[in-house]
């Protein structure tokens, strides 16, 4: 868990990360080592769920090692959609 305080907000506490891996965790298909390396250290403090529309068909390789939840999305224009339903199943106050 990582705790912290924001001010004009309050005490958080965020035990699960909710992330999309294309544009953010990897370029054109590639996640660098580096970027593994943040995500393992990551999953240690908290959950780490990544979601994915696999555009380059790698995302599987690139992070079936790494300590974190890979999740498949349909491969359709409102992926939004999808992302949204994902994170209401754990409720709002949850990631």
């Amino acid at each position: 868990m990582i705790k912290l305080t924001i001010p004009g907000f309050g005490p958080l506490e965020i035990r699960r990360i909710v992330t999309d891996c294309t544009g953010t965790h990897s370029f054109k298909g590639v996640v660098r080592r580096s970027v593994k390396a943040r995500l393992t250290r990551l999953a240690r403090l908290v959950e780490v769920h990544v979601l994915t529309v696999d555009s380059f068909g790698t995302a599987r390789g690139e992070l079936t090692r790494l300590p974190v939840e890979l999740h498949f999305l349909n491969n359709d224009r409102r992926n939004d959609r999808e992302k949204q339903r994902f994170l209401l199943k754990y409720g709002r106050r949850a990631c």
